[in-house]
């Protein structure tokens, strides 16, 4: 009997540790995302930038209109990608955050877990069969 409580809780521990590590792997998605987004508004006004002719508009008005869509989208970009998965607070965007300062949760994500949710996932399917 105590064996089956002991395994019943290295699963839970582990099915707990499987969900922080997806929500981990959300956050990493999340900043690529930003990241991806930031690229394309660039492209997009430095397309417009050099498509509008000069004498329909100045370059300093140009200039002025790329700097304020650009901040616009970055104010933007990171309100809807820049939570922790955990608490949902906004925190800053980066690669190298490993913990939110809000709720303290570890913000990396353990490969080894990956491995073994996909690992469990072809256990699954081959049950599923």
């Amino acid at each position: 009997m105590e064996d089956l409580d002991l395994k019943a809780r290295q699963e839970e521990d582990l099915k707990r540790k499987i969900r922080k590590n997806q929500l981990n792997l959300q956050y990493r998605r999340n900043v690529i995302s930003f990241y991806i987004g930031l690229i394309i508004i660039f492209v997009i006004l430095a397309i417009i930038f050099v498509i509008i002719p000069d004498t329909l508009m100045s370059v300093k008005v140009k200039c002025g209109i790329f700097i304020v869509v650009a901040c616009g989208g970055m104010i933007i970009l990171s309100y809807i990608f820049g939570r922790c998965p955990h608490c949902d607070e906004l925190i800053n965007i980066s690669f190298y955050m490993m913990h939110c300062p809000y709720c303290g949760e570890n913000l990396e994500v353990s490969k080894s877990l990956t491995q073994i949710e996909k690992k469990r996932q072809a256990e699954n399917e081959k049950q599923n069969i």
